[in-house]
């Protein structure tokens, strides 16, 4: 599952070694034949239950595509009475929770698919007829996903499972089932959406420090020419990188007979990193795009992407940034 959910294997690597220096390899397979040959149970049973703590905060917090809308009162009780209930729907409930005093967690489960490109030799195929160099198939991969509804005393908080791991269109398809399924089959409507839109901005312009970097960005001068940007090698923050900020500082300092125009490039997506105290970086995505800049719904972005989230607390973090 560490390997399905894309948990980072140096992660899963280091469990091991916490509890057995010998219980190393270069592999998820390496990790679980290393397995067959440990007898000391305790050890087995410490193991089992450090990755089961890692991949469980992974289910419940890490890589999600969250929307955050304005609380109303009687969604919680329309969920409890789901939840309590025994006729389920296409979305089977997984766990509800009160993570503290104003917190209430429901988690849903459901079975997606991803398809993955695989290349074949001629030898998996029977017949084939003609002449061929390379052969390619789709694979459909079952992946189960954990959607939530977090409900605290200001926010209800939507969360699409493996945003990262799902494609582009696939996250799309299961992002529109799963409100879909809350509209037709619980009679929930979630209108008051939060605009991330402007954060895109908000985060390009925080403080450039030890806090926080940018790690992706995707832009327009005004003259209408699109960049996308990678911080690369081991820079923390795009920003202070050469080649962007001699960019930005070209496109701010463009004059006409001799007085500055006021131009500046504009952010339409942005990936910013916070790194944190306890060396567990978390990152926050916004992604609109060039073409949606040219549309009447250009300033509007519902959908953040957050990574690196383990906790209540890591996932407060983030929904605090995203609404402050």
């Amino acid at each position: 599952m560490a390997e399905q959910r894309r948990i980072s294997f140096s992660e899963i690597q280091s469990v091991f070694k916490s509890v057995k220096n010998s219980l190393n390899g270069r592999t998820f397979i390496h990790l679980k034949n290393k397995l067959g040959g440990e007898y000391d149970s305790v050890k087995l049973t410490t193991l089992h239950q450090n990755l089961s703590n890692i991949i469980n905060a992974h289910i419940f917090f890490d890589d999600k595509l969250i929307f955050i809308f304005e609380k109303e009162d009687e969604i919680k009780t329309k969920l409890d009475a789901y939840f309590d209930g025994q006729n389920f729907g296409s979305y089977q409930p997984y766990k509800k929770q009160k993570l503290d005093e104003l917190c209430d967690f429901y988690h849903f489960f459901v079975c997606r698919e991803i398809n993955v490109k695989v290349q074949l030799s001629l030898n998996d195929l029977k017949e084939v007829d003609g002449n061929y160099q390379e052969i390619y198939a789709i694979e459909k991969i079952p992946l189960n996903c954990h959607d939530f509804i977090m409900i605290d005393n200001k926010w209800i908080v939507v969360g699409i499972d493996l945003a990262d791991v799902l494609g582009a269109n696939e996250l799309n398809i299961a992002e529109n089932n799963f409100f879909n399924f809350l509209n037709k089959e619980i009679d929930i409507r979630l209108d008051k959406r939060v605009d991330f839109f402007p954060k895109i901005r908000a985060f390009y312009d925080l403080p450039q420090n030890s806090d926080n970097g940018v790690t992706e960005i995707s832009f327009i001068t005004t003259a209408g020419t699109a960049h996308h940007e990678v911080l690369k090698g081991n820079a923390t923050d795009l920003r202070q990188a050469p080649y962007h900020d001699g960019g930005v500082k070209a496109v701010r300092g463009q004059k006409y007979n001799g007085q500055l125009l006021n131009n500046d490039i504009t952010p339409y997506k942005i990936n910013t990193r916070f790194y944190r105290v306890d060396n567990r970086d978390m990152d926050i995505a916004i992604k609109s795009s060039y073409r949606a800049l040219h549309t009447a719904n250009a300033s509007h972005v519902y959908g953040a992407f957050i990574y690196g989230s383990r906790s209540l607390s890591d996932l407060n973090f983030a929904i605090n940034r995203l609404t402050a």
